[in-house]
């Protein structure tokens, strides 16, 4: 279960996907590398997990959410970009989002994004929890003992999810 510091956390990386920074507008952009995998558990595809590559000195996180298949991408500044180049830590967040048929729109990033910015993530969080489904060692940042290096390019960085 997700505590109030880790949904900090996650507003925090959510709110730098809709902060300044998205133009290119003020600076370069770091160098980066496009980034996708899939989230396992058992061999089976995790769908509605957040995954957040978080690198020291980086200007933001990246994320991305899975789908109905465990697949996801990584967005830095825009749509599907990747993450900046260099060793990131990961953390698993989980979501759930709307039941099918109350909402004709995918969960995407931007959609977060976008309740971050309408100031709704709080409400959000507290409506779309799973109830621990994934153990915490993959949800605390500082804790997690998932690693990934993104090079240039294309990155596959599956993560099997261990009980």
């Amino acid at each position: 279960m997700l505590n109030s510091g880790m949904n900090l956390v996650i507003t925090f990386c959510l709110a730098g996907l809709v902060s300044c920074g998205c133009s290119s507008e003020g600076g370069a952009r770091p160098p980066m590398g496009k980034v996708k995998g899939t989230v396992t558990h058992k061999g089976k595809p995790v769908p509605g997990v957040s995954v957040n590559f978080v690198k020291e000195g980086a200007p933001r996180g990246a994320s991305g959410i899975t789908d109905s298949n465990g697949v996801y991408k990584l967005t830095t500044f825009d749509s599907n970009d990747g993450a900046v180049l260099g060793t990131h830590k990961v953390f698993l967040a989980e979501i759930e989002a709307a039941a099918p048929g109350q909402s004709g729109e995918e969960m995407t990033p931007e959609s977060l994004g976008k309740i971050v910015g309408d100031g709704k993530f709080d409400t959000f969080n507290k409506k779309s929890q799973k109830a621990g489904a994934i153990p915490a060692k993959y949800t605390d940042p500082k804790a997690t003992p998932l690693k990934f290096t993104v090079d240039p390019g294309e990155n596959e960085k599956n993560i099997e999810i261990e009980d």
